[in-house]
Formats: C-alpha cells, sequence, structure tokens
C-alpha cells in the first residue's frame, strides 16, 4: 500500500509492513479490502487545499464554513506571577473531572484531581439534572480538600460546539459524542452550572471561564514550553485550537495582535466535501452514531470511534471467510467490544516485532480460541494501516494551520488518550506533519495530559487578570 504515505516527492516517513500470509490468495484479498484507506498525494493535496480554504473562509464568519473557529476571548498565556488557588471543571467524553490547582508566582504549587463517570442517564437526560449533579461534584471536593470555606474562581472546560460571546459566556450550539442531553442547547452554559451552584449553601464558587479542552491543553503546555502555539485533543474526540494573527479576520476590533482561535474541526467535512477519504465502513459507523452525518471527520481522527472501525472491518472479513475461520464471536456481534486501546496495544506489538498483545486480545479479550498465525499478522496490519491513516488525517489539518502561523519553531501541546497511550502516532503527526511543511517549521509535540482541566485552572488565573 504505498500510495497511503505517498506525500511528497520521495518523501516517506513511514512504510506499512507488507503483509504476508501463507495463503497467497487470501493474502491478496485482505489488501483489496484494506486498499479503501489508502491516501494518495492527489487526495492528500484536495484535502488540504480544501481545509486551508475553511480556515479563511471561518474567520470571516460568515457562514461558509463549517469551522467555527471560535473566539475564546484569551489574547496571551500565563504572565508567570499568577498566585491563588483555582478550580476547573473537565467535562469532554463520559469521564468528568473536578481539579484544584494552587499558584504561587506562576508556578503549580498544589494540584488535587478527582475522577467521575457521568452516567448514561444524565448524559441524556435534563439539563437541570446534569447541572446539578455538576455542582454537588464541586461541593464534595472543596469539603474533601479543605477548601470548602474558600472563595474559588473556575474554568470549565466544556468541550461542545458553543456560540462564546465572552470569557465566561457561551451558548450550547449541539451536543456531540454520547450526550443528547435536553434543555440545554441554545442556553448558557456558565449561566446554567452557576444556577446550579448558587442552590448550594456555602459554595462559594464562580465561573470566570468557559474553554475548551483544547484551548487548556494550549495553556497547559504553555507552562511548559513557551513556545506552544497550537493546542490539540487526540482521545475520545479530536479537535485543535491555535493563535491566529487578528489582522486576518476581517471584522476584528480591538488593539490584540493575536487570538486564540478554538477550530471545532471535527465539523470538517460534515457538508460531504471531503467523502473522497469515507469508507464503506466509515460510513457504517456514521450511520451508527447518536449523531449521524455529524462530527464526520471527529470520526476519523477521535478514539471513541477507531476501535469501532477495526470491528466493522474484522465483521466484513469474517463474513467473507478471510478471518477467523469466517466464525464470528459472541463479543465481536457488539461494535463496543473492540475497544480502541486494543489498538494501541496491537501497535505495541507492531513497534517491537511481538505478537503478545495481539494474540492476547484476540483470545482472552475477543473470546476467540481459534485464531491461526496468519489472523494475527491481518490484525496487526489492519491497525497499522487505520493508524497511519489516522496520523495522515491528523496532520493534513495540522499543517496547514503551521503554514497559516508562519513561524519558525512551534511547539504543539497535546492531551487525549490516545495520544498518551499509542506508542507511534505521536511520531506519524510529527513526521507527517514535517513531510506536508516541506520543513519549513520545527515542530515538537508535547504532551499536556490533564491539560483540559489544570489548562481550564490556569485559565481562571488568566481570567482573573483580564478582568
Amino acid at each position: 500500500m504505498p500510495e497511503l504515505i505517498n506525500i511528497g516527492s520521495a518523501i516517506k516517513p513511514h512504510s506499512i509492513t507488507p503483509l504476508k500470509l501463507s495463503d497467497p490468495g487470501k493474502e491478496k484479498k485482505i489488501k483489496e479490502v484494506l486498499s479503501c484507506f489508502e491516501l494518495s498525494r492527489d487526495k492528500i493535496v484536495s484535502l488540504a487545499d480544501l481545509f486551508s480554504d475553511l480556515l479563511v473562509k471561518g474567520l470571516r464568519y460568515d457562514g461558509t464554513s463549517p469551522f467555527n473557529m471560535q473566539n475564546t476571548f484569551i489574547y496571551q498565556g500565563l504572565e508567570g506571577n499568577e498566585s491563588g488557588s483555582f478550580l476547573a471543571l473537565d467535562l469532554g467524553g463520559t469521564n468528568y473531572r473536578v481539579i484544584l490547582v494552587e499558584l504561587k508566582n506562576g508556578n503549580i504549587v498544589r494540584e488535587e484531581v478527582s475522577h467521575y463517570d457521568v452516567p448514561e442517564h444524565l448524559r441524556v437526560g435534563s439539563g437541570a439534572e446534569l447541572f446539578d449533579f455538576f455542582a454537588k461534584s464541586l461541593a464534595d471536593f472543596t469539603e474533601k480538600h479543605g477548601i470548602s470555606n474558600k472563595k474559588l474562581p473556575l474554568g470549565f472546560t466544556f468541550s461542545f460546539p458553543t456560540d462564546q460571546y465572552a470569557l465566561d459566556s457561551a451558548y450550547l450550539q449541539k451536543w456531540a459524542g454520547k450526550y443528547n442531553v435536553s434543555g440545554v442547547v441554545g442556553q448558557d452554559v456558565v449561566k446554567l452550572l452557576n444556577e446550579a451552584i448558587s442552590k448550594i449553601p456555602g459554595l462559594d464558587v464562580s465561573v470566570v471561564a468557559v474553554v475548551n479542552d483544547t484551548t487548556g491543553a494550549l495553556v497547559r503546555g504553555s507552562l511548559i514550553d513557551s513556545e506552544t502555539a497550537i493546542g490539540l485533543i487526540l482521545g475520545t474526540g479530536s479537535n485543535a485550537c491555535y493563535f491566529e494573527k487578528t489582522e486576518n479576520m476581517p471584522n476584528w476590533k480591538g488593539k490584540h495582535k493575536e487570538v486564540m482561535l478554538n477550530i471545532e474541526w471535527g465539523t470538517f467535512s460534515d457538508d460531504g466535501r471531503a467523502d473522497i477519504i469515507k469508507t464503506k465502513y466509515d460510513d457504517l459507523i456514521d450511520k451508527q452514531s447518536l449523531h449521524p452525518n455529524l462530527f464526520t471527520f471527529e470520526k476519523f481522527v477521535g478514539g471513541e470511534f477507531f476501535g469501532k472501525l477495526v470491528w466493522a472491518i474484522l465483521v466484513d472479513l469474517i463474513e467473507q471467510s478471510l478471518i477467523f475461520e469466517g466464525r464470528l464471536s459472541e463479543t465481536l456481534e457488539n461494535s463496543d467490544n473492540f475497544k480502541s486501546e486494543y489498538i494501541s496495544d496491537i501497535e505495541e506489538d507492531n513497534l517491537k516485532d511481538s505478537t503478545k498483545n495481539t494474540r492476547r486480545i484476540i483470545v482472552d479479550e475477543l473470546g476467540i480460541d481459534w485464531c491461526s498465525d496468519d489472523d494475527i499478522t491481518t490484525l496487526k496490519y489492519i491497525c497499522e494501516v487505520l493508524s497511519i491513516r489516522m496520523g495522515l488525517l491528523t496532520s493534513i489539518g495540522l499543517s496547514e494551520i503551521i503554514k497559516r502561523m508562519d513561524r519558525e519553531r512551534i511547539t504543539v501541546a497535546c492531551d487525549g488518550s490516545l495520544h498518551k497511550y499509542h506508542p507511534r502516532l505521536s511520531n506519524y503527526i510529527i513526521d507527517f506533519t514535517s513531510a506536508l511543511i516541506d520543513y519549513k517549521t520545527e515542530i515538537k509535540l508535547i504532551p499536556a495530559y490533564d491539560g483540559s482541566g489544570v489548562g481550564a485552572a490556569l485559565i481562571a488565573a488568566i481570567a482573573c487578570k483580564q478582568k
């Protein structure tokens, strides 16, 4: 599958490990099945040009681009002299966190984190119930850590598309992922949270900033590397933010030279203009999702759908008797049972030229004890092909952002479980992005883990100074 990585003249940062099976006929058929994931040079150039065009159109805010290009109302990073206690509430995927950050002269001197699961009935229930749940969690957290008597500013990481009119005001456009809560679309989520907090006597917490997890990752990264100018999320979902020159924004009024913009790049291709990369498997996963025909790009590069995509391919290969003797295990009857974390484990096998993790996943997790060596090799091949496609698609968006910024060096702060646990994804992204921009900018990709939480607390500190 050479065309998958042919992104420049004689530039091939990564090559697919050739599929070699004991049965040449089966090998040929499996390669044909996977060939739909090829990304030729023409497709890559077309996608990059489209992405760039939509970024420019998005800056007009006239509805001609699917990109939200949300103004975060953050004009600079930390100055290094911030002090005080700040809370963050981090809501993105199915996990939910409350974080305390204490700063002294710009340095973190205390950090406390509590993790929560948002129950399914709250993710599809009423807004009042969901925000009351958040407020009660905040009350429990402040009491647990002995800060219930303090006045605490809070940064609210709300990782869903919004119309943001101030640093502390954002109206939900639509839910995404596994959320479909009633009574919230069109409402100011900061107001809803503040109202829920006000119901609890003695809880002196006020929301001073609403941020996206991408924005929080960028600010968190800036505490690590001063050249951080892009935030990237590679977890359950995916998104990016960056500092845009205000001179490039036709309707900008104000003294600031740069402002941080949240792209909401998950909506790229919602209008179908990038369907050249959509396979029948992508289409199946889209139709089975909670939000069909929405957040299309996120379904290519988001962890929530990564495992489901491998599942769809495996089921197709089983039906064609090309893997697992054509027998479907009970576990594989459900698309949720091939977890994205399995791909990271299998890619670790690819990195180490091993079969240990792959064999364990097939037998212990998928309930298939009749697998052959060819089956193991095929699953490893599938995961490598899809991982490289994910890295390349992410790099197409990232490279167009970097071209706009025109800097000698740029650090990208990345948060999310895919980035954290996939052993090769970071290298794919760095190598492909560097090739796509013709190595004109030195790129670093640094982890900003828990950046969506700690970053939100840091933005609360910035918000208090901006006010």
